[in-house]
């Protein structure tokens, strides 16, 4: 599974993105699932989530992927950080 992160309308000089790669794991205990959701409401109130009808998952990362243009050094524009 991976999560990538990136604003849009970035200028290309100053370019950053964020993936994400691990295990996705089902949240299933109450006050975990509760605090997703709030996490989630917080960036987009107009959602219904219910746990009925919506599952939330959290990532273990294994392995982080940043690329970030503003290093002027290519060899310096993407680290990996590995767990």
């Amino acid at each position: 599974m991976a999560v990538f992160i990136q604003h849009e309308n970035q200028f290309i000089s100053k370019f950053f993105n964020v993936t994400i790669y691990g295990e996705a794991v089902l949240i299933e205990n109450e006050s975990e699932y509760e605090d997703g959701k709030a996490l989630i409401l917080s960036r987009k109130p107009s959602l219904k989530i219910h746990k009925d009808t919506q599952n939330i998952y959290k990532v273990i990362p294994k392995k982080i992927k940043v690329l970030d243009f503003s290093e002027q050094n290519l060899n310096e524009r993407i680290t990996i950080i590995e767990f």
